[in-house]
């Protein structure tokens, strides 16, 4: 199972990130998600900067067998870097495999765009979307210090297929798709 996720400059604090009965402690959300969902493989799209700054860190915070994969990416700094950012993430899967994204780090951008992509994957190309995690760092400090907790938003894009389903009734007047939501 593949691992898709984004790393920035950081800062990145050491906590204990939890998730469904498991616990991981690292300075890096992606390598907590690795171990939860058992990757063999993590694909790491990051910025020239978040290459030269972390990539050797986050390496270490790995397991030794896990393969990584460093892509480099554009800044998103407008909306054609966005788009080679979205064909980067698509091209990196090929159908039929089962993936999973941790959303957690990377620039602000980034994390929506992999949403975006986990949606178009899943559905375009019958990718099997294991989780989308996010390591809720400040909701850990608020709530219990030296843990964060992980969520899964993968039920987040059914807000999708519902939105899609509604705009095909609207448009067609076939509210199939819709009564089967």
């Amino acid at each position: 199972m593949k691992l898709l996720t984004f790393l920035g400059t950081g800062p990145y604090a050491e906590t204990q990130y939890t998730w469904q009965e498991q616990s991981f402690t690292s300075q890096f959300a992606p390598a907590a998600s690795s171990r939860f969902l058992q990757a063999s493989q993590v694909i790491t799209f990051l910025t020239e900067d978040a290459q030269d700054k972390v990539i050797e860190p986050f390496k270490a915070s790995l397991q030794p067998e896990i393969r990584i994969q460093p892509i480099p990416v554009p800044l998103g700094k407008d909306q054609a870097e966005l788009w080679q950012l979205f064909s980067q993430v698509s091209q990196v899967v090929k159908p039929g495999e089962t993936i999973a994204f941790d959303i957690t780090h990377g620039l602000r951008s980034f994390p929506l765009v992999g949403l975006l992509a986990a949606a178009y994957l899943r559905t375009g190309f019958s990718v099997e979307l294991k989780a989308v995690l996010y390591g809720a760092y400040d909701i850990g400090r608020q709530v219990s210090p030296g843990y964060t907790p992980m969520f899964d938003l993968t039920p987040m894009l059914t807000l999708l297929e519902w939105a899609v389903a509604a705009d095909r009734s609207k448009r067609t007047g076939d509210a199939r798709y819709l009564a089967s939501l």
